[in-house]
């Protein structure tokens, strides 16, 4: 039986360690939800969250969101602490058979193709703060 073409313009190419700039680094004042994001054939990723003014008591909340590639609706898959003082950086590891303690936070689940960042804020008061990704091969 033969075997049908492959379309290559749909094939992404497997390389390394990919960094991202999600959030710049800026003062907010409330929720905030990144773009989506493609994954390239990445198994999982590396956040890092980067908190640099906190005012008063108030805190933010970093939490990770995959796509339905069918109803384009979010569901949560990952949610960090809130954090109420300033960090440099908090970690977070989302990657297939991860685990650890300390200073990072981790989820053993693979990243899907379309996900996206949301910095929940419990207040309206101004953060600064900024997010990256290094994707996983």
């Amino acid at each position: 039986m033969p075997v049908a073409p492959i379309d290559q313009s749909t094939l992404d190419a497997v390389g390394g360690n990919t960094e991202i700039t999600i959030l710049n680094s800026a003062v907010r004042s409330v929720t905030n939800v990144s773009a989506d994001l493609t994954n390239r054939g990445a198994a999982g990723v590396i956040i890092y969250f980067n908190v640099s003014a906190v005012p008063g008591t108030d805190t933010v909340t970093l939490s990770v969101e995959g796509k339905d590639p069918v109803s384009g609706n979010y569901g949560v898959i990952f949610t960090a602490a809130a954090i109420a003082t300033t960090v440099q950086p908090a970690r977070y590891i989302i990657y297939p058979g991860a685990s650890g303690t300390g200073p990072t936070a981790t989820l053993a689940c693979p990243i899907p193709r379309t996900w996206r960042v949301k910095i929940t804020h419990s207040a309206a008061s101004n953060f600064t703060y900024s997010v990256g990704a290094a994707y996983v091969p």
